[in-house]
């Protein structure tokens, strides 16, 4: 394995290549962005929270509906609070921080394959993470789990790029990267940024005997340099709330997986199947991947050191999360980098082949995968009661033709000898099928409030009162840029509402009746099947003007 040094001879290349994938990968990442509402309910809380802050002006507390949210830490409400500030609650700008960390995700596992195998793996692993399914529907979602996968993902690179790097000067640079996205990967998601790379490196070090490399992560200066990074938020945050401390720590960082304590319990082997579809559709390399590192390993071949990281940085996650007590789908996503230098270094040598014979059985599993998800389709649609719906059914339409036509142009390009127009076939096929079913997506979001709130923000005035009735619905807040009276709903806002006095707007249905006995103008939203149990709790109320409803939920107001 080449170790002399993190950056390659050829310097200028390096810059072009980067520059040609920045403009792809941002291209790619950041079309049709912002083209459908808030998702519900993470993309509403995680605008909310950030809101908030920048109402308030409180970066430290964080809120959700004015009632104290501990579950996760605040680098990514401060960096949605900037766009906030900036563009204000636009949906674009909202995922840009998803969309931007997917694209430093792909420009970190570009270096890194270059580095440790070659200019052409790192090109090629980079497009195949930018373009597997999970890694893609990622980089579009108002959610911590991108940003955190990246911040271990360059955290990991650069801690191995350290190992290996003989220049003084570099190799402290490299460490600094290591402990500042270390404390980067905490104040996002908090223990798991340290516990994760921690256990791999220590799991590597221990198996390939590198004691030296080992000490490295314990570098006096890199912790202080951590601990001056990630501490200052947790100690106001403790002096500030007394509570912080045992619902943050012990609840959120230790009970989250070591117990069913949030209901999200799924069998051990939830993830493989996710991990497969994900990759799409480069998983039909993956066997070839896994034949290539045995061998690897077994003949402890150059790369077998880089090799074995990974395979342990993907076996380690992996394991870690299925024998989770809490499982879902978007903790996964860290293990994508490392599989996707594993395959790419696959793709780059029949990139640079035109024997067909080694990946006959890849191309072949691309083209089954292809055929089952175009006889997928239209059952899918049928089972979700959506095959007559006009404006959904184009756009799985567009899908189904796009992977036709891969299926068809890999199946005529492998006849005829030609590997590079085939992976091309095939890859492009995997992207532009994103183009329709982001499209789709926005007529699929069943369970937004945004029309609703969109004419509640018309239509109400400052004294109006805004009232969610036995729900809290996640984007409504946002939108109508106010925290809205809840009743008799708390869910995750139970422990903040448990620790301050927050009555006067998350109300029981006695403190309701006392307001709407005020006469005090109101718009309340509320699901059509409660409008009996509304009714019946509140005999008033049966004169309550309906003036809008949006799938499942229904907008009433006194304002007649």
């Amino acid at each position: 394995m080449n170790t002399d040094s993190f950056i390659p001879q050829k310097k200028q290349t390096i810059i072009k290549d980067l520059l040609i994938l920045s403009l792809i990968t941002s291209i790619f990442f950041g079309l049709f962005l912002g083209t459908r509402p808030l998702s519900v309910p993470d993309e509403g809380r995680y605008t909310e929270i950030p809101r908030e802050m920048v109402i308030t002006g409180d970066f430290v507390t964080p809120r959700l509906n004015g009632v104290k949210y501990f579950e996760k830490p605040p680098l990514m409400y401060w960096l949605t609070a900037s766009s906030i500030k900036s563009f204000g609650i636009n949906e674009w700008a909202l995922r840009f921080w998803p969309a931007f960390f997917a694209l430093m995700g792909a420009l970190a596992t570009y270096l890194f394959g270059r580095r440790f195998y070659s200019r052409e793996t790192g090109i090629a692993a980079s497009l195949v993470l930018s373009s597997s399914l999970l890694y893609y529907a990622h980089s579009r979602i108002l959610i911590l789990d991108m940003p955190v996968s990246v911040f271990l993902t360059v955290t990991l690179f650069s801690f191995f790029a350290a190992v290996f790097e003989k220049n003084k000067t570099l190799k402290r640079f490299l460490m600094a990267g290591f402990f500042t996205f270390s404390a980067a990967a905490l104040l996002t998601k908090g223990l798991l940024g340290i516990a994760l790379p921690g256990s791999i490196i220590l799991i590597w070090a221990l198996i390939y005997r590198k004691g030296k490399a080992l000490k490295l992560a314990f570098n006096p200066w890199g912790i202080l340099w951590f601990l001056a990074l990630a501490l200052p938020w947790h100690i106001l945050a403790a002096l500030r709330n007394p509570e912080f401390f045992d619902f943050y720590i012990v609840h959120e960082q230790i009970l989250r997986f070591l117990t069913s304590v949030h209901k999200r319990v799924q069998p051990f082997w939830f993830f493989a199947p996710i991990v497969l579809l994900g990759l799409f559709p480069w998983v039909a390399f993956l066997h070839k991947a896994i034949k290539e590192i045995y061998q690897s390993l077994k003949s402890k071949s150059p790369t077998h050191l880089v090799d074995g990281f990974l395979v342990i940085w993907i076996i380690f996650i992996f394991v870690f999360f299925s024998a989770s007590s809490s499982k879902l789908i978007p903790y996964i996503v860290p293990i994508f980098p490392p599989l996707a230098l594993l395959i790419g270094r696959v793709i780059a040598k029949a990139w640079q082949s035109q024997d067909f014979k080694g990946y006959t059985l890849s191309f072949t599993l691309f083209q089954g995968l292809a055929v089952i998800m175009i006889i997928a389709a239209p059952i899918a649609l049928y089972y979700e009661e959506q095959l007559n719906n006009t404006l959904i059914t184009p756009y799985a339409a567009m899908t189904v033709g796009i992977l036709i036509i891969g299926l068809i142009c890999t199946f005529i390009f492998q006849r005829k000898h030609n590997m590079k127009a085939a992976l091309l076939s095939l890859g492009l096929s995997g992207a532009l099928m994103y183009i329709p079913l982001n499209k789709a997506w926005v007529h699929l979001e069943g369970r937004s409030i945004y029309p609703l709130a969109m004419m509640i923000k018309d239509l109400s005035k400052p004294e109006d009162l805004i009232i969610s009735w036995h729900r809290y619905y996640q984007d409504l807040p946002p939108y109508i840029e106010r925290i809205t009276y809840v009743v008799d709903y708390l869910t995750e806002m139970s422990f903040g509402a448990s620790v301050e006095d927050d009555s006067s707007w998350m109300l029981d249905e006695k403190a309701f009746a006392k307001i709407i006995a005020t006469g005090k103008p109101f718009y309340l939203v509320t699901r059509q099947s409660f409008l009996k149990y509304l009714y019946e709790y509140h005999p008033t109320l049966k004169n309550l003007q309906i003036i809008a409803q949006s799938g499942k939920d229904v907008l009433l107001t006194n304002k007649l």
